[in-house]
Formats: C-alpha cells, sequence, structure tokens
C-alpha cells in the first residue's frame, strides 16, 4: 500500500513543477537586439577606417587577419616601427613554413613600440599574426626535437633488443649442449 505522505509528497512536487509557466511571447529586443543608439553609425564607420586595410588570410582552417597600409599612406609618429613590422609579417608570412625562417624576437616589442608611440594605431592585427607564426615555429621546432628523441630513443630500444636476443640465444645455445650431453652415453673406457 502506498502511504498518504508520498502521495502528499507527489502533488506538492507537481504543483511546485507546473506552476512555473514556460515563457511563450518574447518581446523584440529579446530576439533581435536593442536597437541601436544615435551615433552608432559614426563608430561603425571609425571601425572600419581603423581596419580598412585588413585582409584575412586562411591557413589550414584558421582564418588569420592581416593588416598591410601601403607605406605612403601611412600617417602616423611610428611609421618607421610600422614599415619594420609590416615586412617583417611579410617575410614570415612567406618563409614560416620553411625550416631556413629567421625568427625575429624583438617584433612583439616594436609592435608594442607603435602602440605606445601612436595610441590610435590598431596593432590587434600585427599581435595576432605575430602569435601565430611564433607558435607555429616554435611548434615545428619542438616536433623536430620529438623526432629527434624519438628515432634516437628507436635506436637505443634496437640496440637493447638485439642484446636481449643474443643473450637469450646463447642462453638456448648453452642449455641445449648440456641436454645433448646428458641424453648421450658415455663410453666407459676399461683398462686391460
Amino acid at each position: 500500500m502506498v502511504k498518504i505522505s508520498t502521495i502528499v509528497l507527489t502533488f506538492i512536487a507537481f504543483q511546485i513543477n507546473f506552476s512555473q509557466q514556460r515563457k511563450i511571447s518574447f518581446l523584440p529586443e529579446e530576439i533581435f537586439g536593442k536597437p541601436s543608439k544615435h551615433g552608432a553609425f559614426k563608430k561603425n564607420k571609425e571601425n572600419e577606417e581603423k581596419n580598412k586595410f585588413s585582409t584575412f588570410y586562411i591557413d589550414n582552417y584558421k582564418k588569420l587577419p592581416i593588416k598591410r597600409v601601403p607605406e605612403e599612406m601611412i600617417k602616423s609618429n611610428a611609421k618607421e616601427n610600422i614599415i619594420h613590422v609590416q615586412r617583417s609579417l611579410n617575410y614570415l608570412r612567406e618563409n614560416y613554413r620553411s625550416d631556413s625562417v629567421v625568427f625575429d624576437k624583438e617584433l612583439g616589442n616594436r609592435i608594442a613600440e607603435i602602440k605606445k608611440i601612436d595610441k590610435n594605431w590598431n596593432v590587434d592585427h600585427y599581435f595576432q599574426e605575430f602569435y601565430f607564426y611564433e607558435f607555429s615555429i616554435q611548434k615545428r621546432e619542438q616536433e623536430k626535437i620529438w623526432n629527434t628523441n624519438f628515432i634516437a630513443k628507436r635506436r637505443q630500444d634496437s640496440i637493447i633488443r638485439d642484446r636481449r636476443n643474443r643473450l637469450i640465444d646463447s642462453i638456448r645455445l648453452v642449455r641445449a649442449q648440456k641436454s645433448e650431453s646428458k641424453n648421450t652415453t658415455k663410453k666407459v673406457v676399461t683398462k686391460k
């Protein structure tokens, strides 16, 4: 028999569950977001000006933002640094897959200097591109180290395996010689 207390508890649970109604209608702001404020278009236009020379480079299904402003169109106090950074990033983009690429460790500092000198210059693209190349080159170097360690480990394992096989073969040979000597009958030589 079912106790009355379990019936009462299940009834209370059903009441609590069905008392919470699900929302059926939504406000337009909840679906489409808040309406744009006055002057929002102006801000978007400023962002477009900042990213005017941005393109995307796709590498192994990754989108990589690239910003290259032509030298004659750079109007900034950090023009020398910008030109150096853009040339270095172009070099890395063309050569980062080759083993002979020279990675400039000071490139990150140069990008940071651009931001110090000209606060309005957008350097996010430069940093993202720099980190991508840095990660790719470090990953390739790490894979080289892993491959050389793997090859050395395999060579060492094969030497150990050869020694173990020779030891096992010599033990088998000794055992075989002992068993042959037990199986052969000894000739007894008697003196006359």
